[in-house]
């Protein structure tokens, strides 16, 4: 009897602490996901830039090429 008191007892500490870690992994788990979040938005506005200094790139080009064919006609 007393032997079961004890066994119940450790079985309910055991159990808490397995609460506890899983609340600790769940919190893990929606920081993990927010930060994947945040990650994504990074790299679609990083898309974003990046589309846009091709097209800047693109112009200064093509004003680089309008210099050149100015300073050629003189």
């Amino acid at each position: 009897m007393v032997a079961r008191i004890f066994e119940q007892q450790d079985l309910t500490a055991e159990n808490l602490e397995l609460r506890q870690r899983c609340e600790k992994l769940e919190s893990m788990v929606t920081i993990n996901n927010d930060i994947k979040k945040t990650l994504d938005e990074i790299k679609r506005e990083n898309s974003t830039l990046k589309g846009t200094y091709t097209n800047y790139e693109i112009a200064l080009r093509g004003l680089e090429q309008k210099l050149d064919t100015n300073v050629e006609r003189g």
